[in-house]
């Protein structure tokens, strides 16, 4: 028995526990983020992106330098947290 939809969300990159967690509709990413043990202390969540299921990727957009718009995942994205690189 082979579901035609996934239902779940992956959390992978710089997490605590990389995991995927049943699909919660309208949550955004940093939900799935946290429900992974939040990002590592070398983990950049400011920089957090989402694979979507069609392969179109979506990062987070600052908005007049006050608002960040997240990035909401579908059934089957792959969010994706990178390291900190040193500057």
């Amino acid at each position: 028995n082979v579901p035609t939809r996934w239902t779940t969300v992956e959390s992978r990159g710089a997490v605590n526990a990389p995991t995927a967690v049943t699909v919660n509709v309208g949550a955004s990413f940093r939900y799935y983020v946290r429900a992974a043990g939040g990002a590592t202390a070398s983990g950049d969540e400011k920089r957090a992106y989402v694979i979507q299921p069609n392969g179109k990727i979506e990062a987070r957009e600052r908005v007049l330098w006050i608002f960040a718009r997240n990035p909401t995942p579908r059934q089957g994205a792959t969010v994706v947290v990178p390291e900190r690189t040193e500057s």
